[in-house]
Parts: C-alpha cells; sequence; structure tokens
C-alpha cells in the first residue's frame, strides 16, 4: 500500500472538521451549556468553508495560462464572503457566543495545515 507523500487540502479540511467535532464534544462536557459548543462548530465550520473556498479561488486564479474566472466567479466570491461575513457578524452579536471557543474554531484549521505540513515534511514532501 502506497501512502500519498504530497500535501493534501482534503487532509487538512478533515483534520480540521475531527478538531472541531471533538473540540465542541469536550466543550460540551466541560462548559455543560451548549453556546460554547455551537459558538466553537459554527465558526470551525466559517473556517473550513472559508479554507475550501480560498483554495478553490488560489486554483482557477493563479494557474498558468488565463486565469479561469469570470464577472459570475467574482460575483459568486462576494456572496460567499458576505455569507461568511454573516456567520462572524451572528458570532459575535449573540451575547451568549464564548470569544475563547470562536478563536478555538477559527485555529483549527491553521492546527489542521500544521499538521498536514509535519506529515508532508516527515514523508519526504517536494
Amino acid at each position: 500500500m502506497a501512502i500519498d507523500a504530497a500535501f493534501s487540502t482534503t487532509r487538512v479540511m478533515r483534520l480540521a472538521g475531527v478538531l472541531v467535532a471533538t473540540g465542541t464534544a469536550i466543550e460540551l462536557v466541560v462548559s455543560r451549556s451548549m453556546w460554547p459548543a455551537l459558538s466553537l462548530s459554527f465558526s470551525g465550520a466559517a473556517a473550513i468553508i472559508n479554507f475550501h473556498w480560498l483554495e478553490v479561488l488560489v486554483e482557477r486564479v493563479a494557474q498558468p495560462g488565463a486565469p479561469k474566472f469570470g464577472g459570475a466567479g467574482v460575483f459568486r466570491i462576494v456572496l460567499r464572503m458576505a455569507l461568511l461575513g454573516g456567520v462572524l457578524v451572528g458570532l459575535l452579536i449573540v451575547p451568549e457566543a464564548d470569544p475563547v471557543a470562536i478563536a478555538l474554531g477559527f485555529s483549527t484549521v491553521v492546527v489542521a495545515i500544521f499538521a498536514e505540513a509535519f506529515r508532508w515534511a516527515l514523508k519526504g514532501g517536494e
């Protein structure tokens, strides 16, 4: 069985999802309140979605040759960023939202990127 040594954004999103789910479960047990767990899960989901959207954007624009990007793509990105901004504002407006849980949720993607980069380096990354 061959192990893929390439850096994988799919693995990053999966690991971030596992971290969000684990963190949500721990928040439910430790705080015994639903609000910190919801704060962590919504902010983690928003971070994962944002990571995916940025990956797609870079893939379309940064390829050799003409960018595969038009006016409709720009409009979709504006709508997606508005959706992400709406989630962020919603998390900050709700008085029961836990700021520490929000910070932990958004940091899950960063932790997952570091873990994947470390795995990639150990497997002989190019």
